[in-house]
């Protein structure tokens, strides 16, 4: 069994029956109140009067009640109206960095709580302090139109209630036991003081020298072979099976916890695992929006207003905790939308296209359905009005999910509901809110409310700085102990007077303050525990950082510290050369993805696999303007109707330009022009008549020819296998031979043509196809930017740029040679990474084969 993190025998001697017992945080006061029972319990008793124990911020709303004091706002709120004050008196264009609005709301409420809290209105100096310096004064105004505010509106915020709580005329408690207060406001001391008969503060440990022969210094050359080494300290102690206790205290725990717990994750082989399996404890939740249930449950609401990431679409489609999509067949339908249409944005009118493009596909699609009824038009509305619409909205998305929650999971929707009750409290601040305000008002409140789920007591402990005072470990690990965190730099407050700030010993205002509540923490945690590991990363933007002074000074002999060496997880290594996937069926009809797919294969296997048998989409890349894709079905088109009618390069004139790529622009289909701006459909018409008229100065110096069809239709069967594909263009040349043009912006390498993986595969197909006339096969760049050239083979060079064939039936059999070794490998299932600069330079399946991650380990290592 654990034994408590708390020794309670500290502070026996001063519980009675009356006494309650406040601490910092909530976590302390778990691990005091767990501790009591486990004594009443091991002194043979079979029942007990339950110990009061809390945290003070639960004492303080306790109060509150009792003495039926108004409510106050909350922090969120007061920084909201700080905001509005501070954006009537600033220019419109004040949006960004120190001087935005929201950052100078911030630090203003801060500065105006430290100022009740530490009661420097009271001083006679303050005024006086305040006029000397133009931030504070600029303060000073803001504080003015603020409380005046609050007089307006009958409003006090958390201070004025502490204030209030100082002059009460009733007592709230008799005893009140202050433990593990390393910091308390004169504030929150007065009114402690003031509603109780008794209060006395205790220390649970008390302060000793660290014993060198109990602990040691690590250092790591990043910051990610720290957390690694943490973890596999952490996996070591777990798999002991013993029941002694493991804190690891991270300073800036909110934001490594992510890093921490997936380095966690790995070594304890519990990547997929749910919350709850994780065999450690966090003190530091996560905020609100980062859960996916409730996540999922925010995309739904800024779909329905329009709000929506294009890329947050297809994810928010697949959640567990949604039915979006009531089939397979419909997601696929809404993925070939989005790919298609490509939306920058999903306001209501782009989702009105998706749906249409979806209906193609699909009768009566769900997504539909939903759409119907939870579309959310801009008006205003009170906070009740929208919470009613939102739930709404969500019961139609089949929000939380079909299946059951999971202990986690349900906190989460707990979590939510409070949140939408305590959302409705913001139509005191307003009467109504427009719909896009009130989603970012909700967002903004989720990414400021922390979700700590809470699960069964672990032997593991990860916990913040603050959150390890007072609390007893077997062995304690310390992350980043260096100066920074040990002690932690000085900050104040820009709009109070510093010189004040220093005398009333506000937070993070004094070196020596800092100094001395930073040596008390190491210490009481070295104290507090049987072993202590202290860690630091010893390289910092490439100059060495040392550990913390105070562990050099806290005992009679440091110890050494120890470079640690990156970590190598332990165990047996196999290498397995398999390359291939599933074979495909016996050969007949239509392979899918004809020559492209041929050439992606050659290319990279595992990218066709991926691709064409895995069936995963490539990623939908949202273009300013027109998609590649777009852009040459236009230029395309253009040539098609600048060549309609005519044969020979001299029947065409230069106003033929134009109006054959005006017309060639409507080729796109009408969703895609309703979501084009006239700017970008403007630009891409002037881009073509440039690039076709750089090409049409090509064309007028080859020798003698007539086109002889655009756009043709044609087959091959090759080793059982048909491919179809359109030909872009077909000249014929004085001697009565064909050679076949393919558009392109940027014409393809065609060495492998001659040697290699033939990986552009798609003109030595069309020659196949051909037959005896076609004589030659080549790319005809087409583009802005680049000059205008053919490039290709054939049997003798018919211009610049086309390399002559000896043997042009010899060429056409290697061809085919190769097309059909590339056929047997996809019939094979070959599946296997080649990787090159061209294969991975444009590759949406990097996460699949990992090779890049695996450069950059070796470049790590070179280096």
């Amino acid at each position: 069994m654990l034994k408590p993190l708390y020794d309670i025998g500290m502070i026996l001697p001063f519980i009675s029956a009356e006494s309650i017992v406040v601490t910092p945080n909530e976590r302390l006061a778990r691990a005091i109140s767990k501790a009591y029972d486990a004594h009443q319990a091991s002194q043979g008793l079979q029942a007990w009067g339950k110990v009061s124990v809390v945290s003070l911020n639960r004492l303080f709303e306790r109060w509150l009640d009792e003495a039926r004091l108004c409510q106050g706002l909350a922090a969120q709120q007061a920084q909201y109206l700080w905001e509005q004050l501070i954006r009537q008196g600033m220019p419109n264009d004040h949006t960004t960095g120190w001087l935005s609005p929201k950052a100078l709301a911030v630090e203003g409420y801060k500065a105006y709580e430290l100022m009740y809290h530490y009661r420097l209105q009271s001083d006679h100096r303050f005024v006086g302090e305040m006029r000397l310096d133009s931030d504070s004064v600029i303060f000073f105004e803001w504080m003015q139109r603020f409380e005046q505010h609050l007089v307006e509106r009958n409003w006090v915020t958390q201070a004025q209630q502490w204030q209030a709580l100082t002059s009460l005329d009733q007592k709230l408690a008799s005893d009140v036991i202050m433990v593990d207060f390393d910091t308390i406001t004169p504030l929150q001391r007065a009114a402690c003081e003031h509603v109780s008969q008794r209060i006395q503060f205790v220390r649970s440990a008390p302060a000793a020298a660290i014993d060198a022969s109990k602990a040691s210094v690590y250092a790591f050359q990043s910051a990610e072979e720290q957390l690694r080494q943490a973890a596999l300290w952490a996996r070591d102690h777990h798999r002991s099976g013993s029941f002694q206790r493991l804190g690891i205290v991270v300073p800036d725990l909110s934001s490594q916890r992510e890093r921490l717990e997936y380095h966690l994750r790995q070594v304890l082989e519990l990547e997929h695992a749910d919350y709850a399996s994780l065999p450690v404890n966090f003190s530091a939740g996560m905020a609100a929006s980062d859960v996916s249930l409730v996540g999922a449950a925010v995309g739904v609401l800024k779909l329905a207003a329009g709000m929506l990431q294009t890329k947050e679409l297809l994810s928010l489609a697949r959640s567990p905790y949604l039915c979006l999509c009531s089939s397979q067949i419909e997601y696929i339908a809404l993925r070939d939308a989005v790919h298609e249409l490509a939306p920058t944005q999903l306001g209501h009118t782009e989702i009105a296209l998706i749906l249409e493009y979806m209906s193609k596909q699909v009768s009566d699609p769900g997504f539909a359905r939903w759409w119907l009824v939870s579309r959310l038009d801009s008006g205003s509305a009170a906070c009740l009005k929208h919470v009613m619409d939102w739930e709404r909205i969500l019961q139609a998305a089949g929000w939380p999910g079909q299946r059951g929650l999971d202990s986690v999971e349900y906190q989460a929707f707990k979590l939510w509901q409070r949140a939408l009750r305590d959302f409705v409290s913001w139509d005191e601040i307003q009467s109504e809110w427009a719909v896009r305000d009130a989603l970012k008002l909700l967002e903004s409140s989720l990414s400021k409310t922390v979700f700590q789920p809470e699960t069964q007591d672990q032997s593991i402990q990860i916990l913040g700085t603050l959150e390890a005072a007072g609390l007893h470990f077997d062995q304690v690990i310390v992350l980043d102990t260096v100066a920074g965190h040990f002690p932690e730099r000085v900050s104040m407050s820009p709009f109070l007077p510093k010189s004040l700030q220093r005398e009333y010993r506000m937070p993070r205002s004094n070196e020596d303050q800092e100094y001395n509540l930073a040596k008390e923490l190491l210490e009481g945690m070295a104290a507090r525990s049987q072993r202590a590991r202290f860690c630091y990363v010893a390289v910092a933007d490439e100059s060495k950082v040392a550990v913390t002074p105070l562990l050099s000074q806290l005992g009679q002999n440091c110890p050494e510290v120890e470079l640690v060496h990156p970590c190598v997880i332990q165990g047996e290594w196999t290498m397995s050369i398999e390359s291939k996937g599933i074979a495909l069926p016996k050969a007949g009809g239509d392979l899918r993805g004809g020559a492209y797919r041929l050439g992606m294969h050659a290319l990279c296997p595992m990218q066709a696999y991926s691709r064409y048998r895995l069936d995963i989409s490539e990623e939908t890349r949202v273009a300013d303007g027109l998609s590649a894709k777009e852009q040459g079905l236009v230029l395309h088109r253009s040539l098609e109707l600048l060549w309609r009618g005519k044969t020979r390069i001299e029947e065409i004139s230069e106003d033929d330009i134009r109006p054959a790529v005006t017309e060639a622009l409507k080729a796109i289909s009408g969703a895609r022009q309703a979501l084009l701006p006239e700017l970008a459909k403007r630009a891409e018409r002037l881009r073509l008549e440039v690039a076709i008229r750089a090409w049409l100065d090509v064309e007028a110096q080859r020798a003698s020819f007539d086109v002889l069809e655009h756009e043709r239709v044609a087959t091959l069967d090759l080793s059982g296998w048909t491919f179809t594909f359109r030909l872009d263009r077909l000249d014929v040349l004085s001697d009565d031979h064909i050679v076949v043009l393919d558009y392109k912006s940027t014409a393809p390498s065609t060495s492998t043509w001659f040697d290699g993986r033939l990986e552009q595969a798609q003109l030595p197909l069309y020659a196949l196809a051909l037959g005896e006339r076609a004589k030659g096969v080549a790319f005809a760049q087409i583009s802005a930017t680049k000059p205008a050239k053919l490039v290709g083979v054939s049997q003798q060079g018919f211009a610049k740029g086309i390399k002559a064939i000896e043997d042009w039936d010899e060429q056409k059999r290697d061809w085919e040679q190769r097309l059909v070794a590339l056929i047997d490998e996809l019939e094979a299932g070959e599946a296997s990474v080649l990787p090159s600069a061209k294969a991975c330079r444009y590759c949406d399946f990097a996460a699949i084969c990992r090779v890049q991650l695996a450069e950059d380990d070796e470049a790590a290592i070179d280096e």
